[in-house]
Order: C-alpha cells, then structure tokens, then sequence
C-alpha cells in the first residue's frame, strides 16, 4: 500500500475555481471509479489545492487512472480543470513500520 499528495497549482487568481472543481467534479469522478481520496485541502493564500489518495499497489493505481481518464465524466470535465491548472506535481508516500496509516 502506498499513498501519493497531489498537489493542483491553479492558474493565478484561479485558487476558488480550482477548489470548486476539485471538490465538485475532479474527485468525485475518481472516487467513483475505485480510487480512495483520504482528503483535500486549500492551501492558504495560494491558488492551489493538495489531496491525498491512496493505492493498494501501482497496478490499482494504473487501473482506476485508466477508467477515470477513459469515462464519460471525465471527458465532460477534462477542458475545464485544463482551464484552472496550471501543473501538478506528486509525492509518493510508503508508511513506516508502526505507522497508523499502514
């Protein structure tokens, strides 16, 4: 098991947006296609959103980012998250021994 932080920088001036769409349509698409989103935050006075998602294995991972990217809702959505984030940038996270969220 493993988890990553995404970290969303949103265009400048675009942090509300950004967080809008994270909450109402990005997450709620992945959730819905197997991912576990253990949360997401604002980070503040930045136009950036940070989440934390966890995966069983890297082929769990493969998968559900197939099925997000290949459905229907996402194909619906993709434009306008293009339109609020500027890049993206992810941690990958293996707890340690004795760690609560092993």
């Amino acid at each position: 098991m493993f988890y990553e932080i995404r970290r969303e920088n949103g265009f400048p001036g675009k942090g509300d947006d950004l967080a809008r769409s994270m909450a109402d349509q990005v997450i709620p698409v992945h959730e819905a296609n197997g991912m576990t989103v253990l949360g997401s935050f604002r980070i503040p006075d930045e136009d950036a959103v940070v989440w934390i998602r966890r995966f069983t294995s890297v082929a769990e991972k493969v998968e559900i980012l197939e099925a997000v990217h290949e459905s229907a809702e996402w194909q619906g959505i993709e434009e306008a998250v293009a339109g609020v984030v500027k890049n993206s940038e992810t941690t990958r996270l293996e707890a340690l021994p004795g760690s609560a969220l092993q």
